[in-house]
């Protein structure tokens, strides 16, 4: 008899939006994003699936509204992922415990899909991080900086006479009126630094691979795409954190059924 299909739900608490992932192994199935913790939500993206366990990673302030999401899969054992959860790569960080579990994860999840591969994670979220992960599988740091969103209301609350404007838009080659400035300069700046970033990686630890992720992705893709040369592959993952999540999860099943030495 066929074995039943388990799935597992990854959760990631981020800055501006709680992502709820279905996952089949290792491979997403289905997704909600929310800007709050919806149990409705994760009731219909579970529907009749033999959820098999959970894994959550809250990078914003700390709040049970999480735990009250889950409320649909009571009895399915949790991994919370904090700076203590055993990993399955190296960090090579000086401030582990304000690394962000988003970072974390996302990187697990490049050294995951592309083992054996230096890479460069770009995540361009609320902010934009831009993480080096060498071949070896070890995280080696890498940039912060303020994502698209932030990037213009800084230029409007900090100044006198620049306009509130919408990330989405026309993003020409260089600015026609003061909107349209004021966007390319934001998304093809943050387009600069993924690449920027890259040429660092590149030069370091011999990076040719760029992992790109995060709700802003997409904006920023196809200016990334005009910088590249026949030796770079871009790729684009938008369910990277859970995936990394995920094989977080998978890591300390085998940690715990591991026999002693």
């Amino acid at each position: 008899m066929k074995e039943r299909e388990r799935f597992t739900v990854a959760i990631d608490r981020g800055n501006s939006y709680v992502k709820a992932t279905l996952l089949e192994g290792s491979r997403p199935v289905g997704r909600i994003r929310s800007q709050r913790c919806d149990s409705d939500a994760l009731r219909d993206l579970c529907d009749v699936r033999d959820i098999s366990a959970v894994v959550v990673a809250c990078v914003g302030s700390e709040s049970s509204g999480w735990r009250d999401m889950l409320n649909p899969l009571h009895g399915i054992p949790v991994l919370e992922v904090d700076h203590n959860t055993p990993l399955p790569i190296g960090i090579d960080y000086g401030t582990m415990d304000t690394l962000g579990l988003d970072r974390i994860a996302a990187a697990v999840g490049a050294a995951a899909l592309f083992p054996g591969q230096a890479c460069l994670v770009a995540d361009a979220g609320t902010a934009l991080t831009l993480d080096v992960v060498d071949a070896c599988g070890c995280f080696r740091g890498g940039d912060i900086s303020p994502g698209i969103k932030l990037r213009l209301r800084s230029l409007h609350e900090y100044t006198d006479r620049l306009p509130e404007i919408e990330k989405q838009g026309d993003v020409p080659c260089f600015g026609y009126d003061t909107a349209t400035a004021m966007r390319s300069g934001a998304v093809r700046g943050a387009a600069a630094e993924v690449m920027g970033a890259f040429l660092r990686a590149r030069r370091l630890y011999g990076t040719s691979l760029i992992v790109l992720t995060g709700g802003d992705s997409t904006l920023i893709e196809p200016y990334v795409r005009e910088y590249l040369d026949s030796g770079v592959r871009l790729v684009s993952e938008g369910d990277l954190v859970a995936i990394g999540l995920y094989h977080i999860l998978l890591h300390n099943k085998q940690v715990a059924t591991c026999p002693e030495r």
